[in-house]
């Protein structure tokens, strides 16, 4: 037997080990083994063999596409183009709204569309937990995009992020100390989710200070990217990987 095996929900199989160790065999003549799946659970095999290959101990080539990257390409207007059904950015937010709603769980959502398996093992921290350990006095700077803004030519949308950006983030920067140095963390998103920018100072103790949040919903890839390089350009001293989401 040859050709290529594809392995469809992989993290469901009843016993993933065996079916790898059969259709492993075909790849010494060649042939290509691909894992398709959810996740289901931090502890099963198949999140196993994504963390081994990121850690370069297999040779798995590793393909993340969660929901907001697939809608970004396309998914919904094809569900729509073969539903009949016309498309437009707020039934797009809407239907993923409902996909995330309908869920049991918050953390049955982003497992089964964000590409995040469900902790377990005793290591995962309650939220009452985190809360507690979450300090933050500074201000909340928002961006949404409307189905409008989201509708404007590339162009004319930089232009009125730039505006947003001089207008309400500059001056709040300008306040960060000069001396110390800054690093920034971000959880990214598209439309069912907030982009979050957290710039931070560190201090002369090595502790972390976020002097303020920056909030983007439902604004495109390239309106994300500028605020991104709007705020980096300008922390004093700053440190922070330079890999956009997504790259290897």
């Amino acid at each position: 037997m040859q050709g290529n095996v594809i392995i469809d929900e992989a993290a469901f199989q009843k016993d993933l080990a065996a079916v790898l160790k059969a259709a492993l065999a075909l790849t010494m003549w060649g042939s290509k083994v691909r894992l398709i799946s959810t996740h289901n659970g931090i502890e099963n095999l198949f999140n196993t063999i994504i963390t081994d290959s990121r850690a370069g101990k297999k040779r798995y080539s590793v393909h993340r596409i969660d929901i907001e990257l697939a809608i970004s390409e396309g998914l919904y207007r094809r569900i729509c183009q073969v539903t009949k059904k016309p498309w437009s950015p707020d039934a797009e937010a809407e239907w993923l709204a409902n996909l995330l709603s309908d869920t049991a769980t918050e953390e049955d959502a982003r497992e089964e569309y964000y590409c995040e398996p469900k902790n377990g093992g005793g290591t995962y921290l309650a939220r009452s937990i985190r809360e507690r350990a979450a300090r933050g006095s500074g201000p909340v700077l928002r961006f949404t995009g409307t189905a409008e803004f989201n509708a404007m030519p590339e162009i004319i949308r930089a232009l009125d992020m730039q505006e947003w950006l001089d207008k309400v983030v500059l001056p709040v920067l300008n306040t960060l100390p000069q001396n110390l140095r800054h690093c920034l963390g971000e959880d990214f998103a598209r439309s069912g989710h907030l982009t979050v920018f957290a710039p931070m100072t560190v201090n002369d103790d090595t502790t972390r200070t976020v002097p303020f949040l920056v909030e983007l919903a439902n604004v495109p890839y390239k309106q994300q990217e500028q605020a991104l390089f709007f705020i980096c350009d300008r922390l004093p001293r700053r440190r922070y990987q330079t890999r956009w989401p997504g790259e290897r």
